[in-house]
């Protein structure tokens, strides 16, 4: 895997200009802020993004283990995540705003992916222009989602329920991770190691690159445990394909026996504490297998292209690669509920196996016809790599004209942000929040404090408590329903803003159990008294 200084200038260069295209959606996004609000600086699911900084903000109060804080419930501090404790620790020492934190993580990692990606293609790849090519086509390439909704493939989506991966999946394609989940990015990077360290153990049958791969799989196994399925039914299907000689199998044992516990762990939690049981009882489903195929287009083309004609002299470098693939889309479809989760890396092991495929097949096919013979190499490269990258760009113009559109998704009233400062400021981070759903999502986040609802899944039966948050700040409920709602949330405090008032307008001020304690232009906060709730 050594490479030259030429090859280390041009990825530096390279990543540096894909770091710099994953930047400028949010600054775009930024500029269409309405007056008066703050661009919260996500685009794509806010949801799991608001989710990841919740966790940060636990790690960044001193916490270890931590709890969900978008649900009421009682449960234990029992999750451990490496990554947010990484990035929540970084915060607190540095003293860098946790959203800042979020990006500039997203930041320094990708150009670690970038650079483990290329390192990774040495080993399949035997020329530097293909490498560098395939750099190009894992960093933008995509598949034709960019299509829909089009009539050749309408009636298909109408019939099948096809959608298309790269327009929705951020594990699917690798600059939807890059965009939008420095988590994917982390567990992108551990993945890649692990699959070095254990091809390059299966070759030298040194003992210590499994116990390393080990203890990274570990890690990977806290942060995205989805990942460590994948490469174990990897290894297995691979030990299995080549007839793997005893020293093979006793390496990929080793790593085995060093990631398990991590595994264990997570089953263990996920099972027996009833909140995070329910967490886990989300769907996360795999779509029509059509919506692979339109979702990986050319890639997934050029491929199998590479898959057929070198089936008979395939190397055990393809067996990996095609193993790989095969696991994945296998999984995907196991009766599992986190079938789609497990979609995460697909995209390397077929712009490898399609990079080959362009070289050797496609690239001579089309130098065989009369027409194309006396077009540059360089150019007829530079057309395939163009036809992948569009869907790419129809994201995020789709996101950006979201977050124009629908503003109040991206953006809080300043109001709102000094609010969510002085609570974080002033009430302690174990107490409950009573807030609408939309600042439910960033109260845990941005304070620490719990939530009745603010989350999809994370929130133990969100529909029904949206319902009742609904309920709650409605003019036409009675002082009764919302203090039985206050009980049962065990809330201590109640926001209300504009988000509130879209509700409803209920005067709290006449509400003799509360005290309003903050008040800005918009947003008012309430403390509930414990001595007089009790007499009702």
């Amino acid at each position: 895997m050594n490479i030259t200084k030429k090859e280390i200038i041009a990825l530096i260069v390279w990543s540096i200009f894909i770091i710099i295209l994953s930047i400028i959606p949010y600054l775009i996004g930024a500029s269409y802020c309405p007056p008066g609000m703050k661009f919260m600086y996500f685009i794509g699911n806010n949801f799991d993004q608001n989710s990841y900084i919740a966790w940060m903000k636990q790690a960044q109060e001193g916490n270890i283990l931590f709890e969900d804080k978008f649900t009421t419930e009682p449960h234990p501090k029992v999750f451990f995540h490496p990554f947010f404790l990484f990035c929540g620790i970084f915060s607190s020492i540095t003293g860098i705003d946790l959203l800042i934190t979020y990006h500039l993580i997203r930041v320094i990692f990708t150009f670690i992916l970038l650079i483990l990606v290329y390192l990774f293609s040495s080993i399949f790849l035997s020329k530097i222009h293909y490498k560098l090519f395939f750099l190009m086509l894992i960093s933008l390439s995509s598949g034709l989602g960019w299509l829909a909704p089009h009539p050749l493939l309408s009636p298909l989506g109408n019939n099948y329920q096809i959608m298309s991966i790269d327009m929705w999946v951020s594990e699917a394609i690798t600059f939807l991770t890059i965009l939008t989940k420095p988590l994917f990015i982390t567990a992108l990077i551990l993945m890649i190691s692990i699959f070095i360290l254990i091809l390059k153990s299966y070759e030298t049958k040194k003992v210590y690159l499994s116990v390393i791969a080990g203890i990274l799989g570990a890690i990977l196994g806290l942060i995205h445990p989805y990942d460590i399925i994948t490469i174990y039914s990897v290894n297995i299907i691979y030990l299995i394909w080549i007839r793997g000689n005893y020293k093979q199998i006793k390496s990929f044992i080793i790593f085995l026996i060093l990631s398990l516990p991590a595994i264990i762990y997570e089953y263990i939690i996920f099972t027996f504490t009833p909140v995070f049981k329910e967490w886990a009882k989300t769907f996360t489903l795999s779509p029509n297998p059509y919506s692979f195929i339109i979702g990986y287009g050319f890639i997934g083309l050029f491929a199998f292209i590479y898959i057929y004609y070198n089936w008979d002299k395939k190397s055990k470098k393809d067996i990996f690669l095609i193993s790989w693939v095969f696991t994945v889309l296998l999984l995907s479809y196991f009766p599992i509920r986190f079938q789609r989760r497990l979609i995460l890396g697909l995209h390397i092991p077929l712009t490898l196996l399609a990079t080959n495929g362009i070289f050797k097949y496609v690239i001579p096919w089309i130098k065989n016809k009369p027409f194309f013979k006396k077009i540059n190499e360089a150019i007829l490269l530079l057309i395939i790599f163009v036809l992948t990258i569009p869907t790419n760009i129809r994201y995020i113009i789709d996101d950006l004209y979201h977050t124009k559109t629908y503003y109040l998704n991206y953006n809080l009233y300043n109001e709102d942000v000094e609010a969510l400062k002085w609570i974080d400021k002033n009430i302690p981070s174990s107490e409950t929040v009573l807030a609408s759903f939309v600042i439910g999502i960033y109260i845990p986040g941005w304070t620490g404090n719990k939530v009745y609802v603010g989350h999809y899944d994370q929130t133990i039966n969100a529909n029904e408590k949206l319902k009742r948050i609904r309920i709650f700040f409605n003019n036409e409920t009675t002082i009764n329903e919302r203090i039985n709602l206050i009980k049962e949330s065990k809330a201590r405090y109640i926001y209300y803003g504009p988000f509130e008032r879209i509700v409803g307008t209920p005067n709290f001020d006449k509400m003799d159990f509360l005290k309003k304690i903050y008040q800005n232009e918009k947003v008012s906060i309430y403390k509930i008294n414990d001595d007089v709730l009790k007499m009702y």
